[in-house]
């Protein structure tokens, strides 16, 4: 573990860009070895403004919106960045960042990132709630698929 932490917290020193499938392993290896880092702040600020990949935008405008992972709670600069990427064509990069508040875990926020989404009318937000919402049985989220 030591290794590759090392390793994340060099990657933001030389501000490496990191595509989507990296991203969201370092998160979750940061939330469960390092909970309490500024380290995940700046991972995710830093993530957003460099890469050209929806899911780091939407994940920071989200945890600004609500608060979390280090951010202070500003629901305007968190619709800004939601709004940057709100377009059809950002459709399954949405889905994925619904979806991974439940692999990291954070589900209680899966429910309220797809309200937001379906606000902006992304077609993968509204298909999730539906499915949420269809499926009271399981009394709870969706699974990570």
């Amino acid at each position: 573990n030591d290794a590759l932490w090392r390793t994340l917290q060099r990657s933001i020193v030389e501000k490496v860009k990191l595509n989507n499938y990296f991203s969201d392993d370092t998160i979750k290896f940061a939330l469960r070895d390092f909970p309490d880092t500024w380290w995940m702040y700046n991972f995710l600020c830093q993530n957003a403004q460099q890469t050209e990949f929806a899911v780091p935008k939407i994940r920071r405008g989200y945890v600004q919106y609500a608060g979390l992972l280090g951010f202070e709670k500003d629901e305007a600069q968190g619709l800004a960045w939601l709004d940057s990427v709100a377009d059809i064509k950002y459709n399954h990069h949405w889905r994925a960042a619904i979806k991974n508040f439940n692999w990291f875990g954070l589900p209680e926020h899966f429910v309220s990132l797809a309200e937001l989404g379906a606000q902006r009318n992304i077609p993968a937000a509204l298909n999730l709630l539906g499915l949420e919402h269809n499926n009271k049985e399981n009394n709870g989220l969706l699974p990570y698929d």
